[in-house]
């Protein structure tokens, strides 16, 4: 990524600029392409959800708690997210890319699972 080039400013009276090594609000983030990479593993790692299309012909949604195999998965899912963000330093376009896919997960099973 290209640096800015702020030295102009210091013309400025009264201005004093921060160096970019000691003021944490203006380092750069997790390169957007990491982003992008942890996101896309970690839906790789998770897709598709998993479904037990037998135990739902014969129980109702909502009212029959999942099934075992059902409900590991998405607590895979859940610390796999944990896991990814926390390896990434919470990024927050990770994060946001982490959410998106946790729920488009969450409409896939309901989809599948009918």
């Amino acid at each position: 990524m290209a640096e800015l080039d702020f030295s102009a400013l210091r013309n400025i009276q009264g201005f004093t600029p921060v160096e970019t090594a000691d003021n944490p609000f203006l380092q750069a983030s997790t390169a957007p392409k990491e982003a992008y990479r942890a996101a896309y593993e970690y839906h790789k790692r998770n897709y598709p959800p998993v479904v037990n299309l037998a135990y739902w012909q014969t129980h109702t949604a909502g009212a029959d708690e999942a099934p075992k195999e059902e409900l590991e998965y998405w607590e895979k899912a859940a610390a796999d997210l944990v896991k990814t963000a926390s390896e990434n330093k919470s990024n927050r376009l990770l994060t946001d890319f982490l959410t998106a896919i946790y729920a488009d997960l969450e409409r896939e099973y309901m989809r599948i699972r009918g």
